[in-house]
């Protein structure tokens, strides 16, 4: 996978990438047809719809880090978003299409009230926190 981190507040390396979304080491599998390396997709790979992803964070916050990686699906460009989930879009030249997948944790979150229009949100599954202030 070829790694690129993105300047800002919080920073997410390559091998925590790897870790997080892939549980350990990248795998490689070869392709079935031109036999070269294929990387295996990360945890929780789904393809998404054009809508889903139109109405998706990915257009909402900047993703920690950028990637591409060779899958069996084609060349992936992995965007790596701050809620440990991830989207990636592969081309195809030939077909004139966009395939878009997500990534990551599915969260499953919890909600608790911590303050006056305060919230916090944890995720059952992973364990991620987000607060959010919907004050004024």
């Amino acid at each position: 996978m070829l790694f690129n981190h993105i300047q800002g507040q919080r920073e997410l390396t390559q091998q925590q990438a790897i870790t997080k979304y892939w549980g350990g080491e990248i795998e490689s599998v070869p392709h079935p047809k031109y036999r070269y390396g294929c990387e295996v997709h990360p945890h929780g790979w789904t393809e998404i719809t054009q809508e889903e992803f139109a109405q998706s964070n990915f257009f909402r916050y900047t993703p920690l880090a950028i990637g591409w990686s060779r899958t069996l699906l084609g060349d992936a460009h992995l965007y790596f978003m701050h809620d440990d989930t991830g989207f990636a879009m592969i081309g195809d030249y030939w077909e004139k299409k966009v395939s878009v997948f997500k990534f990551g944790c599915q969260h499953e979150s919890t909600s608790e009230e911590v303050g006056r229009c305060l919230m916090k949100y944890t995720c059952k599954k992973c364990g991620f926190v987000q607060t959010i202030d919907s004050s004024d």
